[in-house]
């Protein structure tokens, strides 16, 4: 098997080799689905698409045209755009330098690998008005964003 390529299989069942080299940051992998949409629908956009669509950006559906979707703000997204799913919730990272007037933070006892001090701070400071934190080991997930990412790698760099 080549190590610079990806394998992949088309709609019709057939397999082939896709080449990765300097261009390879400009592929998307997703699956294709189908999704229903509707007026005063959010969706999360999952791809730039020049300046006009930003990945990462919280829209809302005002109205279905034809093939195209326009949006409360006025611009239309164009058929040939599908990059997008329902975005009625959006990761820290996504959410980071935004504002929101409430904030839902779910960080289970399973996902605390994934949580940092930094990032927890991230989380729970983009809320203007609320901030609710989900969790089902209210302990070990203060005693875990108590702890700093950076610290310790300093510690270990330092040490090591």
């Amino acid at each position: 098997m080549e190590t610079d390529s990806l394998k992949v299989r088309r709609a019709d069942g057939s397999e082939g080799l896709l080449p990765l080299g300097r261009d390879s940051a400009s592929y998307d992998v997703g699956e294709k689905r189908k999704l229903r949409v509707a007026a005063g629908d959010r969706l999360l956009l999952q791809s730039n698409w020049g300046k006009k669509f930003i990945n990462g950006e919280l829209v809302e559906v005002k109205v279905l045209a034809g093939d195209a979707i326009v949006l409360r703000d006025g611009r239309m997204l164009p058929a040939d755009y599908r990059t997008f799913t329902h975005g009625y919730a959006v990761t820290s990272h996504a959410a980071q330098g935004k504002t929101a007037d409430e904030v839902l933070v779910v960080a289970s006892a399973r996902s605390l690998p994934a949580v940092s001090q930094e990032q927890f701070h991230v989380s729970i400071s983009r809320g203007r008005d609320l901030c609710r934190v989900f969790t089902d080991d209210a302990e070990r997930l203060r005693a875990h964003v108590t702890r700093s990412t950076r610290l310790s790698r300093r510690r270990r760099i330092s040490n090591g």
